[in-house]
């Protein structure tokens, strides 16, 4: 009697991958099953339980390592062996697969003959730890439970229920808090969720006192992976105080809420798909307090955060869109200024900076000069204010109209940049007029002056999102900002990528609802770090610790 064909699984999002794999095999004696993306390889996995899997890590939304980790924690789909199969070279990729449960790592371009060693090696190995008693013994589970066997025993993850209501999905948590400290139970609990196949969960939060910006940042990632195929993540109506956690940014505005867990489930059976709202990607929304800024605004006019540091973020998006539809459907109008006024938001008139580090750029004019404001009477009607001219031994250096330069404002930093022209010259007076927007002003003027602290400050970061590993990174503060900060840290900080974080002001509280996207700075080792959202009680914890701080460094100066 012939043996039966192993069964090998090929997870892949390009097609040549797949069919190369497949030719390479072919004289194996294989059966060999092809998926385009992780969800839909985990399912095959299910399905046919194959004796090897092969698969990618760089494939959108569920990449390679997060396949493998539902893979893992599945019962049908734990013990088969996964062999990646990735261009991706570095150590750390090689670390994380393996740690992800992977068994091999197979590097692209491939030598077929070493790949087909590889499967036989790891099928080998798999004959050799098969125990046919094994298959028995869970057999025989199902005849026990007082002869019930239609009733799957209910399952549980430390303090979290899960059960099934129809094809949704009901989460009972007893945790009182979702936060940085415990983000991997409820991290593991959601995948155990979707690696069942279910896409619909209604989450019961009525046990839920505190929430921190990685319980957010995990749940937004939750709900807009579960909305890609037509689910998503239901609660039940958040506590008052829990509610209004972030100040501006309600649970209820991101989370469709409803009074019970039964309530929720009949939600799922309408499909009720959410009018589109045209013109809500225009809103030039800031998430740290919901101030509506004008289209060109690179800095909010009301906390001076960075409104373009996010921008095509999954987690930052959503809040966005969440938050922006709220706002629209509250004024039902596009005005700005009522927009504004709705939540009482009253922003303080800035005024013109009175000096600007100046670069003047002309074919036969080349120079770098500090200048001070000659005249803003011009501002704010007709855009345009009145600067010194450059000079070299009380002359005035030949200037002429349309002349590119570029005004900085020293204080607030390097990215105070506007780009203008000479709009015209007044020899008299030895200035020169300019063009300066609302926009210029926004940059200039925005309240961005940082700190070190005396002693620097640990810090935790953690990606919130449902598709990392949960890895928490350290490092330390060096300076302090109301909108951000420069940490240093050895470890390899996530980068362009939504992060939460918590530390400790020096004889304050904990920090520890702030949603933030970290760069790499010119120097190894050194991150800059915005503030993308901040509990406006936490920001002015922040700000009264600097203003200590900077009294402090004055007496010492002094």
């Amino acid at each position: 009697m012939a043996s039966e064909k192993k069964k090998i699984l090929v997870i892949d999002d390009q097609e040549e991958v797949r069919d190369l794999v497949e030719a390479a095999l072919r004289d194996g004696g294989f059966d060999i099953f092809k998926a385009s993306g992780g969800r839909e390889g985990i399912q095959i996995a299910k399905n046919t339980r194959p004796d090897i899997i092969i698969l990618d890590i760089m494939m959108p939304n569920f990449d390679g390592i997060a396949t493998c980790k539902i893979l893992k924690r599945n019962s049908i789909t734990k013990k088969i062996p996964v062999i990646f199969l990735t261009a991706k070279h570095g150590k750390e990729d090689v670390k994380a697969a393996l740690q992800a449960g992977g068994k091999d790592y197979v590097m692209k371009p491939f030598s077929p003959d070493n790949l087909l060693k590889r499967i036989q090696k790891w099928m080998q190995e798999q004959e050799k730890k098969f125990d046919p008693s094994t298959v028995i013994a869970n057999e025989s589970l199902l005849s026990v439970k007082s002869g019930k066997t239609e009733i799957e025993p209910e399952k549980k993850i430390q303090q979290i229920d899960f059960r099934q209501s129809g094809n949704v999905m009901t989460l009972i948590n007893t945790h009182d808090r979702i936060v940085m400290g415990n983000l991997k139970i409820f991290r593991d609990a959601f995948l155990n969720i979707i690696s069942d196949d279910f896409t619909k969960i209604a989450f019961n939060i009525d046990a839920l006192m505190k929430i921190d910006g990685a319980g957010l940042g995990l749940l937004i990632s939750v709900h807009e992976a579960l909305k890609v195929h037509s689910g998503g993540l239901h609660i039940t109506y958040p506590r008052k105080d829990l509610n209004q956690r972030f100040s501006f940014i309600n649970l209820n505005y991101i989370f469709p809420a409803y009074k019970n867990i039964d309530e929720i489930v009949e939600s799922f059976k309408g499909d009720v798909v959410e009018e589109e709202i045209a013109n809500l990607d225009s809103l030039n929304i800031c998430l740290s307090c919901t101030f509506v800024n004008p289209s060109g605004f690179r800095y909010c006019g009301n906390c001076g955060s960075n409104l373009l540091i996010s921008r095509g973020d999954e987690i930052c998006e959503s809040l966005r869109r969440s938050v922006s539809r709220k706002v629209f459907l509250d004024a039902q109008t596009d005005d700005i200024s009522e927009l504004n006024k709705k939540r009482n938001i009253n922003v303080e008139v800035q005024p013109v900076p009175k000096e600007f580090d100046v670069d003047l750029l002309g074919e036969e004019l080349s120079v770098s000069y500090k200048s001070k404001l000659v005249d803003d009477s011009h501002y704010p009607m007709k855009e345009q204010i009145a600067i010194q001219a450059p000079s070299m031994s009380g002359q005035m250096l030949p200037v002429g109209a349309g002349m590119k330069l570029i005004l900085k404002n020293k204080q607030v930093g390097r990215q105070s940049v506007f780009n203008s022209e000479v709009l015209r010259v007044d020899n008299e007076a030895k200035s020169i007029i300019v063009r300066y927007t609302e926009i210029a002003k926004n940059i200039h003027t925005r309240n961005y002056f940082s700190l070190d602290p005396k002693t620097p400050i640990p810090i935790k970061l953690i990606n919130p999102s449902l598709k990392s590993e949960g890895k928490i990174f350290k490092g330390i503060i060096l300076e302090l900002s109301r909108v951000g900060m420069i940490v240093f840290s050895e470890e390899n900080l996530p980068v362009n990528k939504c992060l939460a974080i918590t530390f400790k002001l020096p004889g304050g509280s904990e920090i520890v609802t702030p949603l933030v996207m970290v760069g790499k700075s010119e120097k190894n080792s050194i991150y800059d770090v915005d503030f993308v959202v901040i509990d406006e009680k936490e920001r002015s914890e922040i700000i009264q610790y600097m203003y200590k701080r900077q009294i402090e460094l004055s007496k010492h100066q002094s």
